[in-house]
Formats: structure tokens, C-alpha cells, sequence
């Protein structure tokens, strides 16, 4: 039996893993010759130092990257109510899921002697907690949210539209579904545009969705100022495959706009992003969105996200450079908040003196 909540999740984790292999991210399609996974009832499971940890959304990074281990991330995906952001429990889950398997390294003979430098990744369909995302941002546990990017807003919609009558069943916490079965033909129609579900379920409003998925080609893994992950969604109109090395762009976007963030090219909207407010302002207030003074050269607030890309089965290093009012916008902005809160520090010291 599975809930209604648990399979908009699976189809959102599956979605992301098709999308991501465009930024170089492979699927890990089983656990067969990786000493570090195992095949459990339910799916692919991680080996930690402690026990297995259930993760079917694992993508291995394919570009190799000197002094570490291959990179391989692990995902969490989260389809709730637009109203239910998701909170603090969830990322400490992850940070215990993230040690363990991290800590696990069994040299024993015969074993293929993989090592991997790992990292988690959690995408919410709702936001996150202003507390998740303080913790998340203390921990090296990546968030990203996805409802206020609007070129990710017709996959959302899909995946949100399956209710329990598309899998034959009148209760949304009792669906009589083999989730790993389920995943399993979902991959495939993903891919392949052919699977056969076992149970009886809404084939039409399935192939909807990875109609809808395949029509992006992919998604791109951003980067600004080299530690401030962002996931963007292409607009219909941009063409990956025939991407440049470098974009001139403008950003638009406000965080109480439904719309979220959008790049610009010479006045055509090519990708929109969302980004967890709190993380944000914390990169911001410790320094990691400014670039080092060096020599006589006045420090620069960095205003660059760089991504890879694989065209032609080729890794291609693709920037955006930002307008830089954006980011002294948001970094004042972080500031000010900062000064206010120390304002209103000092204000209560003076209504209650200490003793």
C-alpha cells in the first residue's frame, strides 16, 4: 500500500533524474557490481557504517573532478500542498543518511574499491522552513525549491493533478501500488516511451507528464560563486542543444512574485530558478557571494553562475553572467535585516537592563 503524497514524490524524484542528466548527473539504474549499494525488497539500498539506507533517486556526477572521490548525489523529492513547506525534520534525516554512508569504507577482497564523495539533495515542490533551510545551510545539505520557478510549473501541475482515482483507488493514504514496481515502469517510460504497469492506473495522465518532461530536454545545474547551488529550468523556447559558452543576461524576480526568478537574454526569458531566501542571505552575510580584494583592485561582489553541461556526450562549461544590481540588491538587502535585528538586540538590553 502507498499514500498519495509518497508516489507525487517518487514521480517528482524520477522527473529530476531525467532532467539532471543534461547537467551530467547519471541515474543509478541498480545496485548490480557497486559494492556500496545493495538490493533490498523495496529498491536500492546505500551502505552506511551503521545500516542500509533506502535511496531508489541516486545520480553519479560524470565529470571527474581532481583530488575527490567520483561525486554522487543523492535526492529527496517532495510533492506536498502548496501551503505545507517542508521543515526541519526532513533535513536532519538527510544529514544522519549523509554521514553514515559517507563514513562507510570496507576494503575486503574481491570488492571493486569504490569510494564516493557524497551529497544530498532535497527538492520540495512547497518551499522549506525558514528553519530547514538555516540547517540545511549549516550542514552541507542542499535544498532547492521548485514552486516559484515557472518553466518547472507545467511539471509540477501534472504530477499534482494525479489523484486517487488515476490509480483506481478512493482513499489517498490507501493505494494499492507496488512503489518499486511503479518507479521501475515510470523509468522506463521516461526513457523509453514504452512500460507496462502491473496495477491499474491512469496510463493517459502518466504519458502526459513525460510528454511534459521530455519537452525540456533537461535541466541546469548552476553555480554561483562556486558554492550556491541553483536548479534552472529552460523556457520552451531555448534550445539546450544549441547552448554558448557564455550569456550576457539580466535577472527579474522578486521572492513574493509567484513567477520566482528569471533570466534574460537580450530581452528573451530563457530559464527561471527559485532559491531558499534564508540560504541565501546567510552565503550573503558570510562573505561567500564576495570576491577576495587582491592587490589594488576593489572587491567585487561575484556575479557569475557557472554550470556544465553535456552536449554531444561532450562536458561543456556554460556562464551567465549576472547584472550586478541583483546581487547588491540582495546582499544590502541581507544587511539591512542584519541591522535591524541588532537595533532590536539593542532596544531590549535597554527595556531589560541585566542585573
Amino acid at each position: 500500500m502507498a499514500i498519495l503524497s509518497q508516489i507525487r514524490g517518487l514521480l517528482l524524484e524520477e522527473v529530476l533524474l531525467y532532467l539532471l542528466d543534461f547537467s551530467g548527473f547519471k541515474t543509478v539504474l541498480a545496485a548490480d557490481g557497486d559494492d556500496t549499494l545493495h538490493r533490498g525488497p523495496a529498491g536500492i539500498e546505500v551502505k552506511g557504517r551503521g545500516c542500509l539506507h533506502q535511496i531508489d533517486a541516486i545520480a553519479d556526477f560524470v565529470v571527474a573532478t581532481p583530488f575527490s572521490n567520483p561525486h554522487r548525489l543523492l535526492i529527496e523529492a517532495k510533492c506536498y500542498s502548496e501551503t505545507s513547506p517542508i521543515g526541519v525534520e526532513y533535513v536532519r534525516n538527510a544529514l544522519g543518511v549523509l554521514t553514515d554512508v559517507s563514513e562507510y569504507w570496507v576494503p575486503l577482497p574481491g570488492s571493486n574499491g569504490k569510494r564516493y564523495h557524497y551529497q544530498y539533495a532535497i527538492f520540495s515542490a512547497s518551499g522549506f522552513t525558514s528553519t530547514a533551510e538555516k540547517y540545511a545551510f549549516a550542514h552541507d545539505i542542499y535544498l532547492f525549491p521548485l514552486n516559484k520557478s515557472a518553466f518547472f510549473q507545467p511539471i509540477l501541475q501534472n504530477i499534482r493533478s494525479l489523484e486517487p482515482g488515476a490509480f483506481n483507488s478512493d482513499n489517498a493514504r490507501s493505494i494499492d501500488i507496488s512503489l518499486s514496481n511503479f518507479r521501475a515502469s515510470f523509468r522506463e517510460l521516461l526513457r523509453e516511451n514504452m512500460a507496462f504497469f502491473q496495477n491499474d492506473v491512469n496510463r493517459e495522465l502518466l504519458q502526459i507528464l513525460a510528454n511534459t518532461c521530455r519537452s525540456l530536454k533537461g535541466v541546469i545545474l548552476g553555480m554561483v560563486s562556486r558554492q550556491f547551488p541553483i536548479i534552472m529550468t529552460p523556457s520552451p523556447e531555448f534550445n539546450l542543444n544549441r547552448m554558448k559558452s557564455l550569456y550576457e543576461v539580466e535577472m527579474h524576480g522578486f521572492y513574493n512574485n509567484q513567477q520566482g526568478w528569471v533570466l534574460s537574454d537580450h530581452d528573451v526569458e530563457i530559464l527561471s530558478f527559485d532559491i531558499p531566501t534564508q540560504i541565501f542571505q546567510l552565503y550573503a552575510q558570510h562573505g561567500a557571494l564576495k570576491t577576495t580584494t587582491a592587490l589594488d583592485m576593489k572587491a567585487e561582489f561575484f556575479t557569475e553562475i557557472q554550470s556544465v553541461v553535456i552536449q554531444n556526450r561532450v562536458p561543456k562549461i556554460v556562464t551567465f553572467r549576472l547584472n550586478r544590481e541583483w546581487l547588491d540588491h540582495l546582499i544590502n538587502q541581507a544587511n539591512e535585516i542584519n541591522r535591524q535585528r541588532e537595533q532590536n538586540q539593542e532596544k531590549q538590553m535597554v527595556q531589560e537592563p541585566g542585573e
